[in-house]
This record gives structure tokens, C-alpha cells and sequence, in this order.
């Protein structure tokens, strides 16, 4: 009987033990899974994508939160950079790293807007997260920050003759007041918005078109009346700066930008007058065309070896990464009758940046000539052509102020015939590390006696100064004395 108990005791317990155990390994994923989830990184990030501020904000403070809070303490840079807005005009230029000890979920950057007596319209600039430590950006890493215009827009005036200056498309000094264009499609009549002012002095007129994908266009302005300097800002459709042109030709003060599109919506153009003088009844004309973009020719023999064909304008330029290595060649393509290579680097603010060409073949001979986000060249210029005497090979070194793309124009020196232009290869590459400045040599002190003492004073009283060395002269010899006895 006791060992028939002792049975039904083991078979119970079995039982038990088999219920109990799939509920235990349940809880211990569960526990596992909670930890890990525990343990992952957070997102940091704004709270939002864009913000409206007044023009006489002042400083104001921006919420960077975490999605979680964690026992770490996070880290994450910021900086801020142009849109419509100017830093040093419209805005103070902002950087540095911000750190939300652990266990809090939020901290705020502090910026400060500047306020302006004159009218200058709504403008934008950016603040942007990056490179965060134990935490990854969220989709908020870029914030907008809309600056609206607090000074009363310039009502036109009538002269004596009763002649009001303004034009028919005003009020449009602003993105948001941007007056609408019709492009003209390819083959159309063309169409022309005119008798625009640029009057009162300063004025700004804001046009926009809707650009389709893939199509590309011409916009320039026409028919300046003397006394007019037109200067046009093409932005994207997020306003972003797409390029910029003063004078299109020489002799000119008419402004063309010639470009494509990538995205669907409306792209924006700005028109300012560079000249001085009184705007009043002087005007001019816009025009906006859809053209054909060039049909590629190819070369009469396709040579591989360049790993960026075409890239011989500035809007086809060839992507850089940061220590890449791109294989070139000087071959001619497309009908041109000489081969430049444009290349884009992505670049940030207090970092410097070497680009060289290396790995030449024995007839090709680089030039490097660096231009900014915009297609302009640095003042002062910045370029190499022979790295140093007997190398042909070019570096160049930029330390940069800005976020955005670095252009980087490579042509030969010798422009070769396209029956010889496949020997002429070369390699680039970019890298980039921070910026280190060059120590200040410090003066080293010398003791300077009083002036009208003798013998000093033994070091006290004494002042410091930098001593000039230089060369003493070899001494003359010493002459041999003449007995003048004789005479």
C-alpha cells in the first residue's frame, strides 16, 4: 500500500512539474525580451519638423527629447545653417553638444534671432542633430525654423506725375508671397512676365513654377532697362539653394541658370538689383523655359577606366565619399572638345579637408580648383596645379565654414588630342580630419636696459622685446700700417 502511495506521489509531481515548466521558459522570454527592449538605444530628436518664431523673438529655446529614458547619459552635436535666412543677419550662428543626463528625457538649444528695422520678408534657416552617442537620430533630426518678418511691408508712393513705381506681381518679396509663373513647354511660344520694378531700392521679387521630374529648364531675365543689374537665387522645393547667377556673359547684366529637376513641386527664383542706383521706372522681364536636355554623343571609341563619365558640368558632378578613391581619365565625351571632371564632397564646419590626385600615368599633368556649394570660387581662389617641382600631381587643402557640398573641378593642364586622351589617367581622393590651427610662435623675452641709465639695474625695471636677428657683415681685414717717416 505505502509503495502504491509513493507512486501516485511521483505521478503527481511529474505532472505538476511538466505544467510548470513550459510557464517558467514563457516568463523567462518574456523577462529576456522586456531586458532587451530596456537596453536598446533611444532616439533623440525634435519634437516636431518645423517652427514659426517672431522676427524680435530674441533667444529662444528648442526641445531636443529622447524616446525612452536610459541610465546612460546621451550626447548629440547641433549646428544651424542657412536656408532663406542669413546667419550674422537674420540669425546666430549655433554649434556645440548637448548632453541629457540619464534619466531625464529632454533638454532645449538655445537660439537667437536677430531683428531687423527694414523689411525683409519671412526667411528660414535650419538647426540639425548629429552624431549621437548611446542613442540614434530619429526621423526629427532636421528642424525648420521660420522666421516671420515683424516690419510692415513698403507701401508704394506716387511721384509728383502721379507714377506709382510698383509693379503688378507685388507684394511677392517673400517665398510664401512668391508670384506664380507658367513655364514655357519646348517648342511654345515663348511667354514672358514684364514691366517688373525693383523699385524701392532693396526690393526682392519671389516668382515660382512647378518643375516636373527629370525635365529641365532655363530661367533668366530679359530686357533690363539701364540703371538695372539683375542677381537670381534658384531654390528647391524645400528652399534650398540650387544655384545663383549675376551676370550670365560678359557685358551683361542679365541673369540665366540652366538646370534639371529631380523632384516634383514648385522651385523657387529670387531676383535682386546689384546696382546702386535709383530703380525708379526702370524694369525688366522673366522668362522660364522648359528645354531639352542634351542628347548624349557618344565617343567615337568608348574607353573604360573613369568611374564617373559624365561628370564635366557641375550639375553632373561625381559623388565623393570621405577616403575614396575615384579612377579618371581625360577622354573627351559627348561631342566636347576638352574633358574637366567635376566631383561633389559633402563637408562640415571646422573640419579640414585634403583633396589630391595621385597615381598619374606619365602623360597626364592635373589642375585642382575648389568651388563652393553654390558653383562659386573661393576669395581668395583656391587651387594647385603641380603638388610641387617635377610632380604634376595637385593637393589642395580647404578648412571648411559651411555645411554642404565642396565642388572640385580636375582638368589637365595640356588638353590632350582624343586619339592620345585614354593615356591621360589619374586618381582622387578627399579626406577629411579636424581642423588643427598652426601654434602662434611666442616672443622670446630680452632684456632691454633703461634708456638714459648705464649698467642697468641688474634686471629689474627692464622691458620685454622680440629680437630681430640678422646677419653681420664678414670684417674687413686689418690694414698694414705705412711708416710715413720717410715723407
Amino acid at each position: 500500500m505505502r509503495q502504491l502511495h509513493l507512486q501516485r506521489f511521483k505521478r503527481t509531481s511529474l505532472g505538476a512539474l511538466a505544467l510548470f515548466v513550459p510557464i517558467l521558459l514563457l516568463f523567462l522570454m518574456a523577462y529576456q525580451s522586456s531586458s532587451a527592449i530596456g537596453n536598446a538605444d533611444p532616439t533623440i530628436g525634435f519634437t516636431t519638423t518645423s517652427i514659426n518664431v517672431n522676427e524680435n523673438a530674441g533667444t529662444i529655446d528648442i526641445p531636443v527629447q529622447l524616446s525612452a529614458t536610459t541610465t546612460n547619459t546621451i550626447q548629440v552635436q547641433y549646428e544651424t545653417f542657412d536656408g532663406t535666412a542669413k546667419a550674422g543677419t537674420d540669425y546666430i550662428n549655433t554649434n556645440g553638444t548637448l548632453s541629457i543626463p540619464a534619466g531625464t528625457i529632454s533638454d532645449t538649444i538655445p537660439v537667437t534671432i536677430r531683428d531687423n528695422t527694414s523689411y525683409t520678408g519671412n526667411r528660414f534657416f535650419y538647426l540639425e542633430l548629429v552624431n549621437p552617442v548611446s542613442a540614434t537620430l530619429s526621423s526629427n533630426y532636421r528642424l525648420q525654423i521660420n522666421i516671420i518678418e515683424n516690419d510692415s511691408t513698403p507701401v508704394p508712393t506716387s511721384t509728383p506725375g502721379g507714377q506709382i513705381y510698383a509693379d503688378a506681381y507685388e507684394p511677392n518679396n517673400t517665398l510664401a508671397t512668391a508670384y506664380t509663373v507658367s513655364t514655357n513647354q519646348v517648342g511654345a511660344t515663348a511667354q514672358q512676365l514684364c514691366s517688373i520694378t525693383l523699385w524701392p531700392v532693396g526690393d526682392t521679387d519671389f516668382f515660382k513654377f512647378w518643375g516636373k521630374t527629370g525635365t529641365s529648364y532655363k530661367a533668366y531675365t530679359t530686357n533690363l532697362s539701364a540703371g538695372l543689374d539683375t542677381y537670381m537665387t534658384l531654390y528647391d522645393t524645400q528652399g534650398g539653394i540650387m544655384g545663383t547667377n549675376d551676370d550670365y556673359e560678359s557685358g551683361s547684366r542679365a541673369s540665366r541658370l540652366n538646370f534639371s529637376v529631380g523632384t516634383e513641386g514648385f522651385y523657387y527664383i529670387r531676383i535682386v538689383n546689384q546696382d546702386p542706383s535709383d530703380p525708379a521706372n526702370k524694369t525688366y522681364c522673366l522668362q522660364i523655359d522648359e528645354v531639352l536636355a542634351p542628347t548624349p554623343t557618344p565617343s567615337p571609341t568608348p574607353i573604360p577606366g573613369d568611374d564617373c563619365e559624365f561628370n564635366s558640368t557641375i550639375e553632373t558632378a561625381c559623388l565623393l565619399g570621405n577616403g575614396e578613391v575615384k579612377k579618371a581619365t581625360f577622354i573627351p565625351v559627348y561631342g566636347s572638345s576638352q574633358d574637366s571632371d567635376y566631383y561633389k564632397l559633402w563637408v562640415k564646419p571646422g573640419i579640414r579637408y585634403t583633396c589630391e590626385t595621385f597615381n598619374l600615368s606619365p602623360y597626364a599633368d592635373t589642375n585642382i580648383i575648389l568651388y563652393d556649394q553654390n558653383g562659386n570660387p573661393f576669395d581668395p581662389w583656391i587651387g594647385n596645379d603641380d603638388r610641387e617641382i617635377g610632380d604634376p600631381s595637385s593637393k589642395v587643402e580647404y578648412w571648411s565654414t559651411y555645411t554642404g557640398y565642396l565642388m572640385i573641378l580636375v582638368g589637365p593642364v595640356n588638353p590632350p588630342p582624343y586619339e592620345d586622351s585614354a593615356l591621360h589617367t589619374y586618381d582622387i581622393q578627399c579626406t577629411a580630419d579636424p581642423a588643427t590651427p598652426t601654434p602662434v610662435p611666442t616672443d622670446t623675452p630680452v632684456f632691454v636696459p633703461p634708456s638714459g641709465g648705464t649698467g642697468g639695474t641688474g634686471g629689474t625695471g627692464s622691458t620685454s622685446a622680440t629680437a630681430t636677428p640678422f646677419d653681420f657683415p664678414t670684417p674687413f681685414p686689418t690694414p698694414t700700417p705705412i711708416d710715413f717717416s720717410a715723407f
